[in-house]
């Protein structure tokens, strides 16, 4: 299996991929599922074409739909990337569905939404709007 080296805002992060076509790769990193689109930045270069790990570059990770068995069975949902919280559309005790948006984290100058893993009620918020995130930092609880 080919592994992969992503940076980003100067972290080194090692995710694991789920699926590859020619427009976009869906990976698993600390139990969360993302998707982002990719297009070649060679002419040269086919949408196939492997990457060792040390020639990677750095690209900001978009969340997708979990679908990984990890991610929708777990009762905590930890920050994929390093960011900010801009915004909670959720509280303690709510209902969400999966991938309804539980928060929108600012990393790289854009804005992602970060979706319920799974079907749940929010049992407890670790984080407020404006606070500074680290990769794998404990979002929210469920019940």
């Amino acid at each position: 299996m080919t592994q992969y080296r992503v940076i980003v805002n100067g972290n080194e992060y090692f995710p694991r991929l789920i699926e590859r076509s020619h427009s976009s790769v869906r990976f698993e990193l600390n139990g969360t599922v993302h998707e982002v689109s990719v297009a070649p930045t060679l002419r040269s270069a086919a949408p196939s074409t492997r990457f060792p790990a040390n020639q990677v570059g750095a690209i900001a990770p978009q969340p997708a739909r979990a679908s990984s068995s990890v991610a929708a069975n777990s009762k905590e949902l930890r920050a994929p990337m390093p960011g900010v919280v801009v915004s909670i559309p959720i509280k303690e005790g709510d209902s969400v569905a999966q991938g309804e948006t539980l928060l929108v984290v600012e990393a790289m100058k854009m804005e992602n939404n970060i979706p319920a893993p799974r079907d749940g009620t929010v049992k407890k918020i670790h984080v407020q709007s404006g606070q500074e995130l680290e990769p794998n930092a404990l979002l929210v609880s469920f019940g």
